[in-house]
């Protein structure tokens, strides 16, 4: 939607994407960005307040949809803390897999690397 033209329709998915999957969050700073740049500022860099306010109420309502029950019910508190387990502690994290898988990978080149070091001193001796 983006590349054809329809950005605020396509800030408006995005904000829905980021309820049905918050993961993506981390894409949500450069979007912003991008939206920021190519659909609330004119050519010569001014900010549009009518398009920066449309974008914002579409983004506002989606979160307001997504989020009002739980918010009306006292449950928001509840819902953080199961979509943000950081209490659980940084093993427990969604990163924590990832950066063990890359350092058990950077442990087995170093010992390959080892091995291939010593096997070539010996066979110089």
């Amino acid at each position: 939607m983006a590349r054809n033209g329809n950005k605020l329709a396509s800030g408006f998915l995005f904000a829905v994407l980021l309820n049905f999957k918050h993961i993506y969050m981390y894409l949500a700073p450069a979007y912003f960005i991008y939206l920021l740049r190519s659909f609330c500022l004119s050519p010569s860099g001014a900010l549009l307040p009518s398009r920066f306010l449309s974008l914002a109420n579409a983004v506002i309502l989606v979160f307001l949809v997504s989020l009002g029950p739980f918010l009306l019910m006292g449950q928001l508190p509840q819902l953080l803390s199961r979509l943000f387990p950081f209490t659980r502690g940084l093993n427990h994290a969604y990163w924590a897999p990832n950066v063990w898988a890359l350092v058990t990978a950077a442990d087995r080149v170093l010992l390959k690397g080892k091995c291939r070091i010593q096997s070539e001193r010996e066979e110089e001796d």
